[in-house]
């Protein structure tokens, strides 16, 4: 079995796994695209995102697919007690998801994806309007885990350290 044919397979469970029941593949998404644009899901179980034939890919699939399998990411913000989380904890629990659903099929999340999901998570807390203190204490650990590679510094606003990180070419991820 090639490895694409593995990671069909894996993605295969991974959708299953989230509830996924249609998966609509970008014909050729390109590389230059921030990720965050390349893909989408609702809250009918169906996902937009490349075929799975690398791992980065795959990883896109499975982060899609943690949108699904968290039905609470699609209510308005206006239905009272199960409003809709903020933009940083639907970002944050779609990232969780697809790290575990690799762990779960005994993959291991290439670096680069690893710390583009970092990113992401924290372009959304600024998004959000957050400063670092106001964000969740297990957010928190998961951006700075991106922040000490790139050996940022603690006191500076997250709104700045965002601004630090430097946005670069996604061609070795789509490859």
């Amino acid at each position: 079995m090639t490895n694409t044919e593995r990671y069909l397979a894996i993605a295969e469970k991974m959708k299953q796994e989230a509830g996924v029941w249609r998966h609509h593949p970008n014909p050729n998404p390109d590389p230059k695209i921030p990720r965050r644009a390349k893909g989408s899901a609702n809250n009918l179980g169906e996902i937009w995102a490349p075929k799975e034939r690398t791992l980065p890919q795959l990883y896109y699939v499975a982060h899609e697919a943690g949108h699904v399998a968290h039905p609470a990411h699609y209510y308005p913000s206006s239905v009272g007690p199960w409003a809709r989380p903020a933009l940083h904890v639907i970002e944050y629990e779609a990232e969780q998801w697809a790290h575990a659903a690799f762990d779960r099929h005994g993959l291991k999340v290439p670096d680069e994806v690893s710390m583009e999901a970092r990113k992401c998570v924290a372009i959304y807390c600024v998004r959000d309007g957050l400063q670092f203190a106001e964000v969740e204490p297990e957010i928190q650990a998961f951006i700075a885990m991106y922040e000490r590679t790139m050996n940022l510094i603690q006191p500076c606003s997250l709104e700045i350290r965002v601004a630090l990180i430097d946005v670069a070419p996604l061609e070795k991820l789509a490859a």
